[in-house]
């Protein structure tokens, strides 16, 4: 275990983190143009503004001819746009004679660790790596029973892209019993159900509540990840055994669905 943490505390110098953007609305809309009887109006054009005085675009009702007036200002629904940071690898320890990887193997890296007091996130649909890679993210960490249920995942594009998935219940201590999938296109997927641990530890110290409705800050552990369809040498002379590896991935979540 200190050997797997030792080698793995160079590639995970950051945590996960996905924040909540904010955009401001447009203008006061455009009113739509009146259907004719029977009919439905046409949409109105929403302005756009810097101030959040921002219109929402409406349909004219049909029918009557009447038109529609302009909406109120304020941010638009569904603005929120989650944000992300991961530092997340693979490779072998407990089961370092089932896992295929000669070494710890670096999956993904979104955003930055220089962050104090957070790491430096990147927009779901933004770009890092001087405009070169896209990032994609999507969370929920909504309440259920003693706690929350959690369903995450960033990704990259490209070669050197790569992706973390994590689900399952976590409560004010940690989970026990989570399911992630790791995933780099050179290496292939590595997922394990169930038995991943999540502890809410990292580098910065994650702030308190470490887990709330829409956020979630900590560390996830798996050590039985298994690749599809792949075995390797028994050391006994056995039958092929299925890959196991060991992933770590330190993470952060926030502005996530609820």
């Amino acid at each position: 275990m200190l050997a797997f943490r030792s080698g793995l505390a160079s590639v995970f110098a950051l945590l996960l983190v996905v924040g909540c953007g904010t955009s401001d609305g447009g203008g006061p809309g455009t009113a739509g143009a009146g259907g004719s009887s029977g009919a439905t109006g046409s949409p109105g054009t929403g302005g756009v503004s810097t101030d959040g005085s921002g219109g929402v675009i409406v349909t004219g009702n049909g029918g009557t001819g009447n038109l529609s007036s302009g909406g109120a200002g304020g941010k638009s629904p569904g603005a929120t746009v989650p944000d992300a940071y991961v530092s997340a690898a693979v490779g072998p320890l407990a089961n370092s004679a089932a896992c295929p990887l000669s070494g710890i193997r670096p999956f993904v890296t979104i955003g930055g660790g220089s962050g104090s007091p957070k790491p430096t996130t990147v927009s779901d649909g933004s770009t890092q790596a001087a405009g070169t890679v896209a990032v994609h993210v999507s969370c929920t960490v909504s309440a259920a029973g003693d706690g929350f249920d959690v369903h995450a995942s960033a990704s990259t594009d490209g070669q050197g892209g790569g992706a973390l998935t994590i689900t399952g219940h976590v409560n004010s201590a940690g989970g026990q019993d989570l399911s992630a999938s790791f995933t780099q296109p050179m290496f292939g997927t590595f997922s394990q159900t169930g038995g991943c641990t999540i502890e809410f530890v990292g580098n910065p110290t994650p702030i308190s509540p470490a887990v709330a409705a829409g956020h979630i800050w900590g560390r996830i552990r798996c050590f039985g990840l298994q690749k599809a369809a792949t075995t390797s040498p028994n050391s006994d002379g056995g039958p092929p055994m299925p890959t196991a590896c060991d992933g770590l991935a330190y993470f952060l979540f926030e502005g996530c669905g609820t």
